[in-house]
C-alpha cells in the first residue's frame, strides 16, 4: 500500500470516528470537495458536517484504490467509497466513485480536492 492509500484510509478512519482535528490536518487550506449532487464545498464546509452533532457515518470503506502520480508533488487516488449513516436526519447509503488529489506541501501529503459520483 502507498503512502497516499495509507493517508486516504487514515481519512477515512478519521470520519468514522468523527476525529475532526485529524481531518483538518489532513486537508489544504484550499481544500474543494465536490459531492455527487454538484455542489461545490470547501474546507470550512466539510470541517463543518464533521463536527456536527446531526453527522454520524456507521460505515465507510474504500476499495478499488488506483494511484496515479502526477508529478513528484502531485498524485491522483482513484477509489471506491461505500459507506453509510445519518445527517440531519437523514439516512443514507452511499456507493461512489472518487477522485482525490494530494499535494506535497513541506514534506507533507495533504487533500487539496475530491470529487465523487454516484455509481448506478
Amino acid at each position: 500500500m502507498s503512502e497516499i492509500e495509507r493517508l486516504a484510509q487514515k481519512w477515512n478512519t478519521a470520519w468514522l470516528k468523527k476525529d475532526v482535528a485529524v481531518v483538518e490536518s489532513m486537508m489544504t487550506m484550499s481544500y474543494v470537495y465536490v459531492p455527487p449532487n454538484g455542489r461545490i464545498l470547501d474546507r470550512t464546509a466539510i470541517l463543518g458536517i464533521i463536527s456536527s452533532p446531526t453527522y454520524k457515518l456507521r460505515r465507510g470503506k474504500i476499495t478499488e484504490a488506483r494511484l496515479i502520480e502526477i508529478s513528484a508533488k502531485v498524485a491522483a487516488l482513484i477509489h471506491r467509497w461505500r459507506g453509510a449513516g445519518t445527517f440531519e436526519g437523514r439516512s443514507f447509503t452511499d456507493d461512489h466513485r472518487c477522485v482525490t488529489i494530494f499535494v506535497k506541501q513541506r514534506r507533507q501529503w495533504l487533500m487539496a480536492f475530491e470529487q465523487c459520483s454516484a455509481i448506478a
